[in-house]
């Protein structure tokens, strides 16, 4: 695969490529888009090859070439073994069965996409007490140290909306 396939910024394929009427350089929608938020508080966005950015529609030949890639599930990690073709990537980790991911305390399959089927901290940590409950102490460590990593997370996030905290007393 040629490197006009890739998008500069993420260096990956592209994914539903938008491109820069200046330089007609191609860039994941996404991508262009965080970049250009970013370039849009110091004033007029440029592109990452310094020209003034205006979003242009991809070249149909991109889309073409792209149309023509057989690509691996986001989830093989997972266990999925699907290769599909880039126009039906979306639609096949919308609904891939691997898409669970291992809960960061107990290590249970836990699926993001389906909100009725809440993976529950509290019920993690009863189960983990009643098959080993020396373990627990291991447990609580991690997950102290997601909380910290959340809290500093949060507060990058607060730096970069310019939001002050205010300490409790």
């Amino acid at each position: 695969m040629g490197t006009e396939l890739l998008c500069c910024i993420c260096q990956n394929v592209l994914w539903k490529p938008v491109a820069c009427s200046t330089c007609e350089n191609a860039f994941c929608a996404g991508c262009i888009r965080t970049w250009t938020n970013k370039q849009n508080s110091f004033g007029q966005a440029t592109c990452p090859f310094n020209c003034k950015f205006q979003e242009k529609r991809a070249p149909p030949i991109l889309n073409n070439l792209l149309s023509k890639l057989q690509i691996y599930c986001a989830y093989a990690p997972n266990g999925c073994q699907e290769v599909v073709s880039y126009d039906a990537l979306e639609k096949h980790e919308e609904t891939c069965q691997y898409e669970r991911t291992p809960c960061q305390i107990c290590e249970t399959p836990v699926s993001h996409r389906d909100q009725n089927n809440r993976h529950d901290p509290r019920q993690c940590f009863r189960e983990m007490y009643d098959r080993n409950p020396d373990r627990i102490q291991a447990q609580f460590m991690k997950l102290l140290d997601i909380v910290e990593a959340s809290q500093q997370r949060i507060q990058v996030l607060e730096n970069l909306l310019g939001v002050e905290t205010q300490k409790r007393q």
